[in-house]
């Protein structure tokens, strides 16, 4: 999900241009890998407030607080803090399925101790055992066994 920050387009009392927040929408703290929270720079949601921190001020966050004004300066330094977090999710995010992909299979504990027992193994017959249905089978690049398109 990408962060959304609404604004509205407006010059300050003193002259500055900036940006008014209407509304903010992001992804909340429990909606967030613990892997991304244990580190710098990450953002979330929280109440209706967006909360940002950044390699320099690890222990005091920065705030995208709705119905507030940031200068143009201050609303691209949060920008750019957004972005890098936002970046660093996406790596985790990656990292994550990588090891979901690899995380596979059925374990059984016997007594305590365990079991391993491949998922290829059950989920796969052998090709010896295909054959004996009168068919060609290969093996792809992917693993995967495959039929021939010629019957034997």
């Amino acid at each position: 999900m990408a962060i959304e920050i609404r604004t509205r387009k407006e010059v300050n009392s003193a002259g500055e241009r900036g940006y008014r927040v209407l509304s903010i929408e992001a992804l909340k703290e429990n909606q967030l890998p613990k892997l991304y929270l244990n580190d710098v720079p990450r953002v979330c949601l929280r109440h209706e407030d967006l909360i940002l921190w950044s390699e320099k001020d690890k222990n005091w966050p920065i705030w995208v607080r709705k119905d507030a004004f940031y200068t143009e300066a201050e609303m691209a330094e949060r920008n750019a803090i957004i972005m890098e977090a936002g970046q660093r999710l996406h790596d985790i995010n990656k990292h994550l399925a990588r090891e979901r992909a690899k995380w596979r299979g059925t374990v059984t504990f016997v007594d305590g101790k365990e079991k391993p027992s491949s998922a290829k193994e059950e989920e796969i017959p052998s090709i010896k055992a295909l054959r004996k249905e009168g068919r060609l089978y290969y093996r792809n690049k992917r693993g995967q066994i495959v039929p021939l398109k010629e019957e034997v």
